[in-house]
């Protein structure tokens, strides 16, 4: 697997997980239809940083870092991960790594991801923790809530 700048050839990558409605880490629509502008808005976003992580045969992730607020010192990290690849922690881990090297003034990334998805100390790494819980905050199917993880992730030095 190699981590590189998003690439025009992967919009048909993150279209084509969106239409099948393969499950996502980070972008939910909350159960909502999307329209067919749903992949242009996510992909407008202010996106600090994207990229996506490839393996021989096509892409399998998207790392993004957005909404960040220069005075405030903090950015949300977006991922879409296809749900077959769960060995994306290293390359994760190398963005975020990344991410706090060449943006000095970013002091934390946060992250929300749903309870079951993943183990955050594992794929976040270490600088990762829990601030905070969603109790019932998002729906999965008929009379079905998950709660919502919120996670920071501070630079080493920082930890």
């Amino acid at each position: 697997m190699i981590r590189r700048a998003m690439e025009p050839p992967d919009r048909q990558w993150i279209a084509t997980a969106f239409d099948s409605w393969r499950r996502t880490r980070g972008w939910s629509l909350r159960g909502a239809t999307p329209s067919p502008l749903t992949l242009d808005h996510l992909l407008a976003q202010d996106a600090v940083v994207r990229h996506v992580v490839v393996t021989a045969a096509r892409p399998v992730a998207l790392f993004e870092v957005v909404g960040w607020s220069q005075r405030n010192g903090f950015a949300r990290l977006e991922l879409m991960v296809e749900p077959e690849c769960d060995d994306v922690a290293d390359e994760l881990q190398a963005f975020v790594s990344d991410v706090f090297t060449t943006k000095p003034d970013l002091r934390k990334l946060c992250v929300w991801s749903f309870e079951d998805e993943f183990d955050a100390a594992d794929v976040l790494g270490v600088t990762a923790r829990q601030v905070g819980r969603l109790v019932g905050h998002e729906r999965r199917g008929i009379d079905r809530y998950v709660d919502v993880m919120v996670h920071e992730i501070w630079p080493p030095q920082a930890a």
